[in-house]
């Protein structure tokens, strides 16, 4: 299923189906002179990007799971800590692209320094689980693998996961528990109209409302998906960019599976 019928209408508008108007930057907040301001805003780039950085340096680099855990930390802590990000510049391509060259030339650097992470200089924690991560890689890898398309394609698995997560709490708090359960199970199953009498039967409910807890949550999601991409863009312009490039991506269900 791809990442566009998993979302509502997209010509819904509005607090639930319009572009974001407030924006809170976690790259603009990495260019803060607070030290604590840049820690919490690589707290959330760290929460989006650890998962494709992690995959990206064992299959690029051939390193060893507790290497490229060990890798992928160090270059987020670097990276804030020299001002590299600094450097980006909207104008110029996706960040994940930028980031991603970032990565292989801090893993060659590092390959020829060989130098390794400093006791004191802290850690970063994500909620990822390496052996699930190690179990994807499995069944992920290919001989054939293009390093570009498998970061974008993990960098959607990890914004959708992100967004999934948002939306149940935000379900949670409007008292729409009901609702997110009936999208789990729809974006789970099969993401099309056959599962509806399926989802009705197991959760006790009629098919229109199923239908109608369905479409509700699936206008959140999107609203929670562009909040997510609000949070990773710099401006408006580049947050429309990217929220054509992810809600026009049709060669890859949102899940990350071809």
């Amino acid at each position: 299923m791809d990442l566009p019928r998993v979302m509502a209408n997209r010509r819904t508008r509005g607090a639930a189906g319009g572009f974001p108007t407030t924006r809170h930057s976690a790259l603009l907040g990495l260019r803060s002179a607070d030290p604590e301001i840049r820690a919490r805003n690589l707290a959330r780039i760290a929460r989006l990007y650890w998962r494709p950085i992690y995959k990206h340096v064992r299959l690029r680099w051939s390193k060893s799971p507790d290497e490229a855990e060990e890798i992928t930390q160090e270059f987020l802590l670097r990276a804030v800590g020299a001002g590299i990000f600094r450097a980006y510049e909207a104008e110029r391509g996706h960040f994940r692209t930028f980031l991603r060259a970032l990565v292989d030339h801090f893993a060659i650097d590092r390959a020829r320094s060989a130098f390794t992470r400093k006791r004191g200089q802290g850690t970063i924690t994500v909620p990822l689980d390496i052996q699930t991560l190690e179990g994807e890689l499995r069944s992920d890898a290919s001989p054939e693998w293009d390093p570009a398309e498998f970061f974008e394609r993990e960098w959607i698995r990890s914004l959708v996961a992100i967004s999934i997560e948002s939306l149940r709490a935000v379900c949670q708090e409007k008292g729409k528990a009901e609702h997110f359960r009936v999208f789990e199970r729809w974006y789970s199953e099969r993401h099309d109209e056959s599962s509806y009498a399926a989802i009705a039967a197991d959760l006790d409910l009629s098919v229109t409302t199923v239908m109608n807890r369905l479409h509700y949550a699936r206008k959140e999601f999107r609203a929670v998906v562009l909040a997510v991409l609000r949070e990773f863009t710099t401006n408006e312009q580049e947050l429309r960019a990217e929220a054509r490039a992810v809600l026009g991506i049709e060669r890859y269900r949102p899940d990350g599976v071809p």
